[in-house]
């Protein structure tokens, strides 16, 4: 699965290399690769509508960056 990004000066291609679900308190995330990459956190379960009991964490590294 890819990511697209835009910003005023470019976009960005990200592909995703893993995902994992951990507790509130793991605020720490570490880096996977040794490239450029971003880390995106939400709550899940993703339909929940109180807090939250855990966070699903994506790591994606990026492909690729076009120059606007």
């Amino acid at each position: 699965m890819q990511i697209d990004t835009t910003s005023k000066d470019a976009i960005f291609r990200y592909r995703i290399d893993s995902t994992e679900i951990v507790t509130p308190d793991q605020v720490r995330v570490p880096c996977i690769g040794d490239g450029p990459e971003m880390t995106i956190v939400t709550c899940y379960p993703f339909d929940s509508i109180a807090s939250a009991a855990k966070r699903f964490i994506v790591h994606p590294h990026l492909l690729w960056a076009d120059p606007s």
